[in-house]
């Protein structure tokens, strides 16, 4: 899993473990007491571009929406 740096302190944060809880209560049983909040494999700061599959894919931060983290993925060779 991939993250951008800024969602590491939203990630040990109250309101993160406020909105899990929330998400178990509204969407159940999509969303248990299984469902955690997971450290990524690797943090980002910057545009970072990879290869998965043979296909260039994108991770972009566009600025904070719901978190200060939020990521933009996409694949260039699907644009239209």
């Amino acid at each position: 899993m991939i993250a951008h740096r800024r969602a590491a302190e939203y990630l040990i944060s109250d309101l993160a473990r406020r909105r899990l809880q929330a998400l178990r209560e509204d969407v159940a049983p999509w969303v248990d007491e299984r469902t955690r909040l997971v450290v990524p494999d690797e943090w980002i700061d910057l545009r970072t571009e990879k290869m998965l599959g043979g296909m260039p894919v994108l991770w972009e931060s566009v600025g904070p929406a719901r978190i200060p983290g939020d990521l933009v993925v996409w694949f260039p060779q699907h644009r239209r």
